[in-house]
């Protein structure tokens, strides 16, 4: 992933059970947007991404992990704050959404796994990152289909074919 979008929630007063409802919508017509652009005239590629959802101390908001092809940043990020000052009805200033180049890939992941269970963080020595990051309304991770389990699995099996 070469960029992160972090999407704060309460600054753009949506209640926190509304949160999920309105960044489904969010990433469907920013995936809608990706898919027209595809096919008109921009060499994007398939739209690969993953998100965390988060609520410490009831504020609720979104870090977005995408890959976005070189030269495409100021487009993409006027694509959001234009679906989701749709979606919100008012405008979207840097202090609610803002879209940062991701240097250390490692460190994102690690900064974007701080919501995971204790246990499991203490498996894969990530405990010093396990922070509380409240209650979710909803799922708390999700990701395209073209990272989900079922294009893991046929690259993986693919993969098997290759080597056999």
């Amino acid at each position: 992933m070469t960029h992160m979008v972090t999407i704060n929630f309460d600054r753009l007063a949506i209640e926190e059970e509304a949160a999920g409802t309105v960044f489904r919508a969010l990433r469907a017509r920013v995936s809608r947007a990706w898919r027209y652009a595809s096919k008109t005239d921009r060499d994007l590629g398939s739209f690969d991404y993953f998100h965390v959802h988060e609520n410490p101390n009831n504020r609720s908001n979104v870090h977005w992990a995408v890959h976005l092809p070189a030269g495409y940043e100021k487009w993409f990020e006027h694509l959001i704050r234009d679906r989701l000052s749709k979606l919100s009805g008012g405008p979207c200033g840097s202090d609610e959404v803002r879209l940062t180049p991701v240097t250390t890939p490692g460190g994102m992941a690690k900064y974007m796994m701080k919501g995971a269970n204790p246990s499991f963080a203490k498996h894969f020595h990530l405990a010093d990152w396990i922070a509380d990051q409240g209650v979710v309304i909803g799922r708390r991770f999700g990701t395209s289909r073209s990272l989900g389990r079922s294009a893991r699995k046929a690259n993986w099996s693919r993969k098997r074919k290759i080597t056999s």
